[in-house]
């Protein structure tokens, strides 16, 4: 299990709320995620869930909180 809680430094958050504010369609926990992803693909993680959520945040820009609803409900594989 993994929990995070984390404090920035003050000129990180300052640029990540500035983000947020200036993309209404992300919100902190997609930037997070997005981000993350991100590190560890680039890191050499060679896993499918963690690549698909990486490369959907740069090309599709839809990340989604569930990476395996799309299976469950028969979408795309």
């Amino acid at each position: 299990m993994v929990s995070v809680e984390n404090q920035f430094p003050k000129d990180l958050f300052d640029a990540m709320r500035l983000f947020i504010a200036d993309h209404p369609q992300w919100d902190q926990y997609r930037l997070m995620q997005a981000a993350v992803a991100g590190f560890l693909f680039q890191q050499g993680c060679n896993d499918r869930a963690v690549s698909r959520l990486y490369l959907d945040s740069l090309f599709r820009g839809e990340v989604r909180r569930d990476p395996t609803a799309a299976l469950r409900a028969g979408g795309p594989r």
